[in-house]
């Protein structure tokens, strides 16, 4: 019902709806006075008024993500998070959480709750140890129904560290009618799962999603094999706040140079860390082809600076700047130099010039690009499949756990 609560701007008119269409007036339309499902204005119309009603209060919309909004006052911070027509209100006071909820309640038909579950993310606390868990558990296991693998056999891994997908070229492996709507709608589900707490398969959804719009048999059996894997960590989700984390920023990137077989670009990896757990993570093929180890890795640390620029802003808005550089661990030695001093510019001079933004980063000490040896990595779960003890001690060690609250 909150698209009703729109008001609009522009002059329309709609059919009259079935069965209200009286005697004598059937050339006569609907002049729509408020917003209507359906109409391509709504969902905007709804977001100024809600906007109105929040800035009229005291919030203040954040500009790292026009979603959230911010009400820092008498050293008490209260954040609201927005989805359509759902909400998530955190304060550091109880008292501000109840004046909040009844000026919204004035305003609009809404109902709330506490915050154990939002957008199909269910968030357990344990005040004793101070932490919060994220997970899905609930979406994955209707995930499984959905699709009649909930009696899978379950897998350690989501994806087969001894094989690569390409396109099926070959007339044996041709593309099947049958499985282009429930491959494009299985990745698309898992995609929703790996943009809010599971970076463990990022990769391995990145790469099936590559296929959807010619998949094949062996594409297929990779989706079932995420499900698989799922199905034996459907309780698995993000924990922060644990007992050694710490309340600043660090990033990880890696690459993995000409893994596509089919292009041949190379694989870039991200994570970001904060008190503890994952804030941001991305898996994704690069858009340029890579002449060299050094050059995907540092292709892949100039997009991970430009995450890090946003999440620093956005620490901003919660009053957590960041006062110090942000640490960003990359295992390329000559990648490293190439930040820091152009060398090598006879082998590196092609690289696009907005690779080259992290050199101002670096220089300006908004980032401070940092060794870490290959092993101690984190990024590198993000970049290829990984066997069973590689990949369940990278997924620990960024905090990718079941819930024990």
């Amino acid at each position: 019902m909150a698209f009703l609560n729109g008001d609009l701007e522009e002059e329309l008119y709609m059919a009259q709806p079935e069965g209200f269409i009286s005697r004598g007036h059937e050339e006569k339309v609907c002049k729509l006075k408020r917003s209507l499902y359906g109409i391509k204005q709504a969902s905007r119309a709804w977001n100024l008024k809600f906007h109105g009603f929040l800035t009229s209060f005291g919030f203040v919309r954040s500009s790292a993500d026009q979603c959230i909004y911010v009400l820092n006052e008498e050293k008490c911070l209260t954040v609201i998070a927005i989805w359509v027509d759902d909400g998530l209100i955190c304060s550091s006071h109880s008292s501000k959480l109840v004046s909040v909820v009844d000026f919204l309640a004035k305003q609009f038909e809404m109902t709330s709750g506490p915050a154990d579950c939002f957008v199909g993310i269910q968030l357990a606390r344990d005040r004793l140890k101070k932490t919060i868990h994220i997970s899905q558990e609930n979406y994955i296991k209707r995930l499984l129904e959905k699709f009649g693998l909930s009696n899978c056999k379950t897998r350690v891994v989501p994806a087969d560290p001894f094989s690569r997908l390409s396109k099926g070229f070959d007339s044996d492996v041709s593309t099947s009618p049958t499985l282009m709507e429930p491959f494009r709608e299985a990745v698309g589900s898992l995609i929703y799962a790996v943009t809010c707490t599971r970076p463990d398969i990022a990769f391995a959804v990145s790469q099936v999603s590559q296929f959807s719009s010619s998949p094949t048999q062996a594409h297929w059996e990779a989706v079932k094999r995420i499900f698989s894997y799922l199905n034996g960590t459907a309780s698995h989700g993000i924990v922060f706040g644990s007992s050694d984390s710490r309340n600043e920023l660090v990033a990880y990137t890696d690459a993995d140079f000409a893994s596509n077989l089919d292009d041949r670009r190379s694989t870039t990896g991200i994570v970001l860390l904060l008190n503890g757990g994952p804030v941001s993570w991305k898996s994704q093929r690069q858009k340029c082809v890579s002449l060299s180890t050094t050059e995907s890795e540092y292709v892949a640390a100039a997009t991970a600076s430009k995450e890090v620029v946003w999440m620093r802003r956005l620490l901003q808005d919660f009053c957590l700047q960041e006062y110090t550089p942000t640490t960003l661990f990359c295992d390329n030695q000559s990648s490293i130099k190439l930040v820091k001093n152009a060398e090598f510019h006879q082998r590196t001079k092609h690289i696009d010039v907005k690779f080259h933004f992290i050199r101002a980063l670096q220089e300006e000490r908004i980032i401070d690009v940092t060794y870490i040896n290959t092993h101690a990595q984190l990024a590198d779960i993000l970049t290829k499949a990984l066997t069973g003890p590689r990949f369940v001690k990278l997924r620990n060690e960024i905090n990718i756990v079941t819930c024990t609250c």
